[in-house]
C-alpha cells in the first residue's frame, strides 16, 4: 500500500534536486486512479514559473512511476502556491511571520477558521494576533492568551493559509 507520508519526504528529495522545494502536497482519489497535486516554489524561496513547472512535470511523472505511485489512471498538476499559500513547516511560521493568515482548528469535534497576524512559532505551537477567536479557542485549556498574543497547539492546528486580506 502507498504510504503518502513516505512518498511526500521522498518528493521533497528529489524536488531538492532538481532545485525546487516542496510547499505543499495532495493526492485525492479519482474515479479509478489519484490526482497528485505539487504546489512548488524554487530552493531560493521565490515563486516557481510557468517554465519552472513545465520542466518538472515530465520529471516528477518519471520519479512517481518510479514509486510505483503513478499509471494511467493517474493525473499529475504541479503549480507555485500562489498568493494564499499553505503554510505547514515552522520554517514556513517563521518565515511569514507579520503576515495576515487564516487558522483553521478543530478541538473537541468542532472545527472553525479564522482570521490572524502570524507572530511565528514556539513551544509547539502557533503564535498569533487576533482580534476575534473562535469561542471553541476561548475554551480550550491548552491556549494560552498573553500580551494580546494567542499560542495556539499545534495539534488543534488543521491548515495555516496566508492571505490577502486586511490586517487584523
Amino acid at each position: 500500500m502507498l504510504d503518502l507520508v513516505e512518498l511526500e519526504g521522498r518528493l521533497e528529495d528529489f524536488l531538492a534536486q532538481n532545485s525546487c522545494s516542496l510547499v505543499h502536497f495532495q493526492a485525492v482519489s479519482s474515479g479509478r486512479g489519484r490526482v497528485f497535486r505539487l504546489f512548488v516554489e524554487r530552493a531560493d524561496g521565490s515563486p516557481a514559473d510557468l517554465g519552472d513547472c513545465v520542466r518538472l512535470t515530465p520529471l516528477v511523472k518519471l520519479f512517481l512511476e518510479s514509486e510505483q505511485a503513478f499509471n494511467d489512471d493517474c493525473t499529475l498538476e504541479i503549480s507555485s502556491p500562489g498568493l494564499d499559500r499553505v503554510l505547514k513547516h515552522e520554517k514556513d511560521f517563521q518565515r511569514f511571520t507579520g503576515r495576515q493568515v487564516n487558522v483553521s482548528v478543530r478541538s473537541e469535534g468542532r472545527k472553525r477558521s479564522f482570521a490572524a497576524e502570524l507572530r511565528g512559532c514556539r513551544d509547539n505551537g502557533l503564535l498569533l494576533r487576533a482580534g476575534m477567536l473562535p469561542d471553541l479557542l476561548e475554551e480550550h485549556p491548552d491556549v494560552v492568551a498573553e500580551d494580546g498574543e494567542v499560542l495556539v497547539p499545534l495539534r488543534l492546528v488543521t491548515q495555516v493559509r496566508l492571505t490577502t486580506g486586511e490586517q487584523v
